[in-house]
């Protein structure tokens, strides 16, 4: 009942504070009409009908499906975490039956059900204005394959930002490290173009990382173009991420508790 409340909070101060949540809705926005004028050019510039081994419907589904993925996976309110640890109020968490990890996954739940409920309006818009061709998965087993990489990939993100918000044991400038990993996070899940269009050794390098995991890989599970073993091994490389999360996210956090002394409380 507790955290249900924590939901309903942070969907409550989101409305309140509605020009921040406008601005990253904006911003995601953006991006969207951006890639998708990008490849349109790209695809009418061409005489080829296929480019990088993808159709012209099969990019643009893409394209929809980052927004979607972006909405979902990559909203999280964790960058709030090292910042409770700099201002001492981590002592409200531990001086209370509460899990800070079940806190922040109850706001990043609200955070993401508001998202996706503004990007069905955008989609709304975007459609009605450009009327992109967009490419519509019927084969049940890969839907049910996507909710689940979307899933995983949720959990996988959540426990990436969390051990960031970590740092504030350690440094009152998380935000810097923030700033570089979310860059380079737009590049290295496939929010700006699927990652197979690199050459073969980058994409390699790519796909050793946590990262295409987020966007790139429920996207393309989504869009039929990998096998099921692909499939299953895209799974096992999810959980095996965040399990080597989970053991430095409680390995570290114990060690930041030793640090920890309650400063500007």
């Amino acid at each position: 009942m507790k955290y249900l409340q924590i939901f309903k909070t942070t969907w409550q101060n989101a409305l309140v504070y509605r020009v921040n949540f406008i601005m990253w809705r904006a911003r995601s926005f953006l991006l969207l009409l951006t890639t998708y004028f990008l490849w349109s050019g790209v695809f009418v510039s061409s005489v080829q009908k296929t480019i990088f081994n993808y159709q012209s419907s099969q990019i643009i589904s893409y394209l929809l499906l980052v927004s979607l993925l972006n909405s979902v996976v990559m909203s999280s309110r964790t960058a709030d975490l090292a910042w409770i640890i700099n201002s001492g109020d981590l002592s409200n968490f531990l001086t209370k039956p509460l899990s800070i990890v079940k806190y922040f996954f109850s706001q990043d739940m609200a955070d993401k059900i508001l998202n996706i409920l503004f990007l069905a309006a955008e989609l709304f818009i975007f459609i009605s204005l450009f009327r992109p061709v967009f490419f519509w998965q019927l084969d049940l087993v890969l839907l049910f394959s996507f909710c689940f990489a979307v899933a995983l990939a949720v959990l996988l993100y959540f426990l990436i930002n969390f051990m960031l918000g970590i740092l504030g044991f350690w440094t009152n400038q998380v935000w810097a490290a923030r700033f570089l990993l979310m860059t380079m996070i737009d590049l290295l899940a496939g929010n700006l173009f699927p990652l197979d269009i690199l050459p073969a050794p980058v994409f390699l390098l790519f796909k050793i990382l946590p990262f295409n995991l987020l966007v790139y890989f429920p996207a393309e599970v989504y869009l039929g173009r990998l096998s099921l073993e692909q499939i299953l091994g895209g799974f096992g490389a999810q959980a095996i991420w965040m399990a080597v999360f989970v053991f430095f996210l409680r390995y570290f956090w114990k060690k930041g508790l030793l640090r920890y002394n309650a400063e500007g409380r």
